[in-house]
C-alpha cells in the first residue's frame, strides 16, 4: 500500500515540480509542457502499478513478478528524462 502510494502521489508531485520549472526556468509554452504532463501521467501511474511487482516476491506470487516488476519500475524515469529533453531542445532551437 505504501509502495502504491509513493507510485502514485510522489511521482505526480514531483511531474508538476518539474513542469514548473520548465515552465519558469525555459519558457517552453504551457501547452507543450501540458501535454507532457499527460503522458508523465499516465505512464507514471501505469509503470509505477506495474512496478510495484518486484515486491510480490514476498507474499509467495510466481517469479515471472519479479521481471515484470524490475522491467516497468526502470521505465518510470523515461517520461520525466524525455521531458527535460524536449525542452531544451525547444530552448535550443
Amino acid at each position: 500500500v505504501v509502495h502504491l502510494w509513493v507510485e502514485g502521489v510522489w511521482e505526480l508531485v514531483m511531474a508538476s515540480i518539474l513542469a514548473y520549472l520548465m515552465l519558469k526556468l525555459t519558457g517552453v509554452d504551457r501547452e507543450v509542457v501540458e501535454k507532457w504532463l499527460y503522458v508523465i501521467v499516465g505512464t507514471s501511474l501505469f509503470t509505477g502499478i506495474l512496478g510495484t511487482g518486484h515486491h510480490y516476491y514476498w507474499i509467495g506470487t510466481p517469479g515471472y513478478w519479479q521481471w515484470i516488476g524490475s522491467i516497468f519500475s526502470s521505465l518510470e524515469v523515461i517520461p520525466f528524462f524525455l521531458m527535460m529533453v524536449f525542452s531544451f531542445v525547444m530552448v535550443w532551437k
